[in-house]
C-alpha cells in the first residue's frame, strides 16, 4: 500500500513553468540580488527546481530523468560541482532559507520577499484585509472601556462602518486617543498606523482561513472514529491520530490567540508600532511554515466526507497516521473525550 491514494491530487506534481508576473522582468534582465539567476549550466536544465525531499525535508535540486526525477541534496551537490561560482553558492544558501517560505524555487524565480524586506511572498484577498481592518476598529473603540462589538473581527470594517452607533463610538474613540496621546494620537496619524498594521494582519487572516482546512481534516477524522468504532486495529490507529493531532492543533489556536491578544490594545499598537509589525511578521512566517507541512494532507482529504466506510478512507487514515507520527511524535500522554 502506498502513502498516496492513486486518485489523490498531488500539489507537488510538476507542470509547465508558470509565466512570470508582468511586474517581474525576465530572468536574463533581473538582478542576482533579487532573483535566483544561476551561472552554472546545471540550472539551465529544463524543468529543474529546488525543493525539499518529501521524506527527509532536506533541500535539494530536482531534475527530470526520463520518466522519473532525480533529487540531489544541496550539500553533496555543492561539493560535487567544483565549478559553481560564488554567486551560485550564495544563491543556493539563500534557497535553503527560501524553502522555508515557498515550496519550490525555479531558476529565474524572485527571492522570497520574506528574505529581501520582511514582507510576505504570497497574497491575500480583500476579505482578509477587511477583516483585519475590522479588528483594528474593534481595538480602537475599546479605548472607551466598553466591550467591542460582537464578532467585530469577523464582521469586517465595511460592515461595522455601516452601523451609525458604531460610527459614533469610532469617532468618540478617535477624540479620546487625540486627547490622551497628543499629536501621536491625532486621527490622521492613528489611521495610518491602524492601516499599516491591518495590512500586516491581513496575512494572519489568510492563514486563519488556511488553518480551517486543517480543522476540517480533524473533524473528518472524528467522524471516521464513529464510522469505524470497535473496528480493532483501525479504531486504535484513529484514536492515536486524534491524540497526535491535539498538540499541533492546540499550538495553532494558541498562536492565533496570541496575535489577536497583542493587537487588541490600541494604545500599545500606537506606542510600539514597529515592534508590533515585527511581532506580526514573525508569527506570520511561523504559521505559514507550519501550515505548509499540512498542505498535501489537506488536499488529499479535500473530497472525503468520512461518513461511510471505504477503501480510500482507510488509506487516508493510514496516510494521516504516518504523517502525524512523523511530524508530531508523542511526547506527552493525552486523553480525548469521545
Amino acid at each position: 500500500m502506498t502513502d498516496t491514494p492513486p486518485d489523490a491530487p498531488d500539489p507537488l506534481k510538476l507542470g509547465e513553468p508558470s509565466e512570470l508576473p508582468k511586474d517581474i522582468p525576465p530572468p536574463r534582465e533581473a538582478s542576482k540580488s533579487t532573483h535566483f539567476i544561476f551561472d552554472h549550466k546545471l540550472f539551465a536544465i529544463p524543468d529543474c527546481f529546488l525543493g525539499k525531499d518529501p521524506n527527509t525535508e532536506d533541500p535539494g535540486l530536482s531534475l527530470p530523468l526520463g520518466e522519473v526525477r532525480a533529487f540531489l541534496p544541496l550539500g553533496p551537490l555543492m561539493k560535487m560541482f567544483k565549478d559553481l561560482t560564488e554567486d551560485d553558492i550564495r544563491l543556493l544558501n539563500l534557497a535553503i532559507n527560501g524553502l522555508t517560505h515557498v515550496r519550490e524555487i525555479r531558476p529565474g524565480d524572485s527571492i522570497p520577499a520574506e528574505i529581501l524586506d520582511g514582507s510576505a511572498s504570497w497574497t491575500v484577498g480583500p476579505e482578509h484585509l477587511d477583516r483585519a481592518r475590522g479588528q483594528m476598529l474593534a481595538s480602537l473603540v475599546t479605548i472607551d472601556k466598553m466591550p467591542p462589538p460582537q464578532d467585530a473581527g469577523k464582521a469586517g470594517a465595511a460592515l461595522l462602518e455601516r452601523d451609525p452607533k458604531f460610527i459614533s463610538r469610532r469617532d468618540a474613540a478617535f477624540a479620546i486617543m487625540a486627547e490622551r496621546f497628543g499629536p501621536l494620537g491625532e486621527r490622521k496619524h492613528l489611521q495610518g498606523v491602524m492601516e499599516r498594521l491591518a495590512r500586516e494582519l491581513s496575512y494572519i487572516e489568510g492563514l486563519r482561513d488556511r488553518y480551517t482546512l486543517v480543522g476540517k481534516v480533524a473533524e473528518r477524522i472524528t467522524s471516521s472514529a464513529r464510522v469505524y468504532k470497535n473496528s480493532g486495529t483501525l479504531s486504535e490507529e484513529i484514536y492515536r491520530v486524534r491524540l497526535l493531532m491535539k498538540t499541533p492543533v492546540d499550538a495553532f489556536n494558541l498562536s492565533f490567540e496570541n496575535v489577536d491578544g497583542q493587537c487588541a490594545e490600541i494604545a500599545n499598537v500606537l506606542r510600539k508600532t514597529e515592534e508590533m509589525v515585527a511581532f506580526v511578521r514573525k508569527n506570520r512566517d511561523e504559521l505559514h511554515q507550519r501550515l505548509m507541512i499540512w498542505d498535501r494532507l489537506v488536499e488529499q482529504w479535500r473530497d472525503e466526507d468520512a461518513q461511510k466506510r471505504s477503501k480510500r478512507l482507510e488509506t487516508l487514515l493510514l496516510i494521516t497516521y504516518r504523517f502525524v507520527a512523523r511530524n508530531f511524535p508523542a511526547n506527552q500522554e493525552w486523553t480525548l473525550s469521545h
